[in-house]
């Protein structure tokens, strides 16, 4: 399979289908494994922040999360790129998990989200192994009583959610710890599945504008719109600098 650097992380060019199957043989590997769900706002970060492109570095696989990603790194590239997010990631192996049995930890957001969106896909997923969730908000002196929190659940699947780009550095920094077999960042996907939010309509996500429906529903995040075109800045940058290129991995 082939992949993209992108200055200095490597993008996989997976599309779903492949993505889903990378990540079951990685289900079955003998270490942990670290998958990313890259976005404009991480990659952003990544250009300035050399532990959190470590971080992204050592991961198992990197997948293409966010519409702009996807559009303008297949565009600088020559490569079609699909978008494979976090909520799909978590819908695919709640299915695996009922038919297979593999257990999955929910660990992050604000207390009382994980385990709405727990509730939540067992409606969906009835047979699905939630085994353990747990917020994301703890002091640093709890650190290591959270990480054995979720190791003694013994998940298979860890699901992390937190915020960019505290998210990877802490996933990698704690990979060996979890005793799960893999290990997904996957954002903002819990205020999703919980019903907190609403995601987007499909045709909203297919033309690239699920941003603009989730800042309909939170409009503080208007802050952040300026990552957007700093991201397209970024880009435009590393493509003239010759740093987007078509690599294999």
């Amino acid at each position: 399979m082939s992949a993209i650097r992108i200055s200095n992380i490597t993008l996989n060019t997976f599309n779903r289908t492949q993505a889903h199957e990378k990540i079951a043989r990685a289900l079955c590997g003998a270490g942990p494994a670290q998958i990313v769900t890259l976005n404009a706002l991480m990659l952003n970060f990544i250009l300035r922040d050399a532990i959190l492109a470590k971080a992204v570095n050592s991961a198992k696989i990197v997948l293409a999360d966010s519409a702009g990603i996807a559009l303008l790194a297949g565009i600088f590239s020559g490569q079609k790129i699909e978008r494979v997010t976090g909520i799909d990631l978590i819908s695919h192996f709640c299915a695996v998990s009922s038919e297979k049995g593999y257990s999955i930890f929910m660990f992050g957001a604000k207390p009382g989200v994980a385990e709405a969106a727990a509730e939540n896909i067992r409606k969906s997923f009835p047979k699905a192994n939630i085994c353990g969730t747990r917020n994301g908000y703890f002091a640093k002196s709890e650190e290591n009583r959270v990480i054995e929190e979720i190791r003694s659940a013994r998940a298979d699947i860890l699901l992390v959610g937190l915020a960019v780009p505290d998210q990877e550095k802490w996933i990698a920094g704690n990979l060996e710890k979890f005793g799960a077999k893999i290990v997904i960042g996957v954002g903002g996907s819990f205020d999703v599945l919980s019903g907190r939010l609403s995601r987007a309509p499909r045709w909203m996500r297919k033309v690239g504008l699920e941003w603009l429906y989730r800042l309909a529903q939170e409009p503080w995040r208007i802050s952040r719109m300026k990552d957007l075109p700093l991201f397209v800045l970024n880009m435009l940058k590393l493509y003239a600098s010759g740093e987007i290129v078509k690599v294999g991995k």
